[in-house]
């Protein structure tokens, strides 16, 4: 068996040798890069400052924001200025102050320069417990406050004490002292207020609102004229046995609730005052009535009424009849008012002789310091300051003789004209004297 050459069988048919093979370099894949010669470390990173690198990259853009921040600001500022506009002017007005010990007289239908005053007239009742400390037989007569009318005369009626009213069921009630009805007037008939009692006691004095007559005037042309009315029930009337409490006990308590009467009146009156309305001290006069005591397991029950009758003057007509008495008005031809700070006495002379309040006229010292202030026309005032400049200020003060000067506050700092609606000026005024303390 012949021998195979391993060799020559595999060599391929073309028949070529072996040594005359060439060897390709294997290919690196293409992902693998040559090594590069070695490079030195890069720098480590800068780390800017606040805002420099947006300053830097963004100019622009910062640049336009911080434009359109400026006008929102400008213009807020500008908005909130209109909103907050305000003109105010503090005025002084000029005063004097003149020392008075002066008569004057008043009246109730005056005549051109002459001094009117009115009457407030209020009425209270109070009452207190008092300990019983006995009993008694009492014959007590009914009582009650009527308004007599007077639509006779002009003259004035004086009625004698012990005058009778007649009630229409025909009970007689009398006034226990002598009073003087005023007479009519334009307005209507002279009126006044008295307190009537029974002509006997009793509890069958005792009655609801009544009309009456003045059995005196009959046959006369007064009997028709002269009429009453009531203006609280007639109570009180009693005869029997009832509780009795010590003397001394029963003027205290009545004292107790007179003066209690007497400061309520007080407060009220002088809160139903008008604005331009004074109230002296001295022209306040209290009548105390005292009603009825009833029985209360054990207690007895004091009971007073009170009625305050005040004069009334206007602040303007006084300071008016003032400066012309003393010759001190601080401005010719301007109106005036009696401002707070004045220091006056108002005393009526007899007063306790007469009723002042129930008379047409009467007269008064009032003794003093005097404080008369000028006015002006406010509502005036503003229409001629609205839309002029400030610098105009003192030609439109110059048609104000009331005004000694006045301080002007426009906000905001750079407005110098004052706001044409007359409503956007705010006006107050401060006297001389307040100023300099």
């Amino acid at each position: 068996m012949e021998e195979k050459n391993t060799l020559q069988d595999m060599v391929p048919n073309d028949r070529r040798s072996i040594r005359r093979v060439e060897i390709t370099p294997l290919r690196r894949p293409r992902d693998v890069r040559e090594p590069s010669p070695a490079m030195p470390p890069p720098p480590p990173p800068r780390v800017p400052s606040f805002g420099t690198e947006k300053k830097r990259r963004f100019p622009e853009k910062n640049l336009t924001i911080w434009i359109l921040a400026s006008v929102v600001v400008v213009g807020l500022g500008f908005a909130l200025s209109i909103f907050f506009t305000k003109t105010t002017m503090v005025i002084t007005l000029k005063e004097s102050s003149p020392i008075i010990d002066t008569t004057f007289g008043a009246h109730k239908t005056p005549v051109a320069g002459e001094l009117p005053f009115e009457v407030i007239t209020l009425d209270k009742n109070g009452s207190l417990a008092v300990p019983a400390t006995g009993e008694e037989e009492a014959n007590v007569r009914a009582s009650g406050q009527i308004i007599i009318y007077n639509n006779y005369g002009s003259q004035a009626q004086r009625l004698v004490r012990n005058t009778r009213f007649e009630s229409s069921d025909k009970r007689i009630y009398r006034i226990d002292k002598s009073v003087v009805v005023p007479g009519k007037t334009a307005s209507g008939p002279g009126s006044l207020e008295v307190t009537v009692y029974a002509d006997e006691p009793g509890e069958k004095y005792n009655a609801d609102l009544m009309d009456f007559t003045v059995p005196g005037f009959k046959g006369s042309p007064q009997y028709d004229k002269f009429y009453a009315r009531s203006k609280t029930p007639m109570t009180g009337g009693f005869v029997g046995k009832r509780l009795t409490v010590d003397p001394a006990a029963l003027e205290k308590a009545r004292e107790t609730i007179r003066t209690t009467i007497k400061d309520d009146l007080t407060a009220s009156a002088v809160a139903q005052i008008p604005e331009d309305f004074g109230l002296f001290e001295g022209a306040l006069f209290f009548d105390f009535i005292s009603l009825p005591q009833t029985d209360a397991g054990g207690t007895v029950q004091i009971q007073e009424k009170g009625v305050l009758h005040g004069l009334l003057f206007s602040k303007s007509e006084l300071a008016r009849v003032i400066a012309a008495a003393s010759s001190a008005a601080p401005a010719e031809g301007v109106p005036l008012f009696l401002g707070e700070g004045s220091s006056l006495t108002f005393t009526v002379g007899a007063a306790d002789t007469y009723a002042p309040w129930e008379k047409e006229s009467f007269s008064f010292t009032l003794k003093g310091t005097a404080r008369l202030v000028a006015s002006f026309n406010e509502n005036a005032l503003k229409q001629d300051l609205a839309g002029k400049t400030k610098s105009a200020l003192p030609t439109v003060l110059a048609g104000y003789p009331g005004i000694d000067h006045a301080e002007v506050v426009m906000r905001p700092f750079w407005r110098q004209e004052f706001p044409t609606d007359p409503l956007d000026i705010t006006l107050s005024t401060a006297a001389q004297a307040e100023l300099k303390q």
